[in-house]
Parts: structure tokens; sequence; C-alpha cells
């Protein structure tokens, strides 16, 4: 990202286990590099990712997996349904203009717990239907059950 020129803008993670994790005040920049992380949650559930608070039905996304395309979405599931308790890692990019749609593409690995387990990823990509602001704000949900404690999310943004 150094490269790219960009830098670290906003970060934080859970002190304890809870149904969300909400990172606030992020400034508003031309491109987003998102970064969550967390180990497994306390049973089976989604990671609903959401912009700025809406959650309207202002999301459409399609997972590379199945192919199907979601539409009128109050969030983008990061996992597409699997509604399992693995950890996960993804990488978001956000094409955060303010007068535009954003764009959005995330690629998530599980945290597998062995060697002989198969690896499962989803890429997802998607749109945040708002051309009346930048996004400041990024909220994981888990549909059902607990993110965990250290569950994090960074926030990178280019230099415009």
């Amino acid at each position: 990202l150094t490269n790219l020129d960009f830098n670290l803008i906003a970060r934080t993670s859970l002190g304890a286990a809870a149904t969300s994790i909400i990172l606030d005040g992020i400034p508003p920049r031309r491109f987003l590099r998102i970064l969550i992380e967390h180990s497994a949650k306390s049973g089976n559930g989604n990671s609903l990712l959401r912009f700025n608070n809406d959650a309207a039905g202002n999301y459409t996304f399609i997972e590379n997996g199945n192919n199907t395309a979601r539409t009128s979405q109050t969030s983008v599931d990061l996992i597409d349904a699997a509604n399992n308790s693995l950890g996960y890692f993804a990488i978001i990019d956000v094409v955060n203009i303010f007068n535009l749609v954003k764009a959005v593409h995330a690629d998530v690995i599980a945290r597998i717990t062995g060697a002989g387990t198969a690896q499962t990823r989803h890429r997802i990509t998607g749109t945040w239907v708002n051309t009346t602001a930048q996004i400041t704000r990024v909220d994981l949900v888990a549909s059902a059950n607990n993110l965990p404690a250290l569950t994090s999310i960074s926030v990178y943004g280019s230099r415009d």
C-alpha cells in the first residue's frame, strides 16, 4: 500500500465479545482498503458489512462461488450466507467518490483450524448505492452469536 500512497487512517478492535464492531470517524478518502479479522465466533452466523450506519436496502452484491445476485440488501454478507462459526480475514477495496455509488470488492478467507480441512473463500463484488456521502463509518455485524474479543477493523486510505 505504501507504493500507492495508502496510509492507515482508522483502526479499532473489540475488547470483549459483541454482536457488532463499529469504526466511526474515518476521514473521507477517494479509495479505501478495509481489513477485517476475527477468530471463531461463539456459534453459527454471517458477517454483515455496512457503511455509515445504513441498514436500509441500499446494497447489492454477488459472490463468485455461487453467482447468485443479491439486490436491495441491508448489508453486504461477507460470507454469503455460509452461516458458520469460523474466523475470517477480509480484504475489502472500495471506490469512495462522494457523488458516485461505492464500488466494493472483497476477498474473504476462512481461518481453518487444520491442514486437513478444505480452505474456503468468498470473493464478493458489490455496490453501496449512495451518491450523497463518502464512507466515514464501517460496521461489522454478526447475524447471530457474537464476534469474539479482539475482532478488528483497520482502514487504509488514499492520499486524496
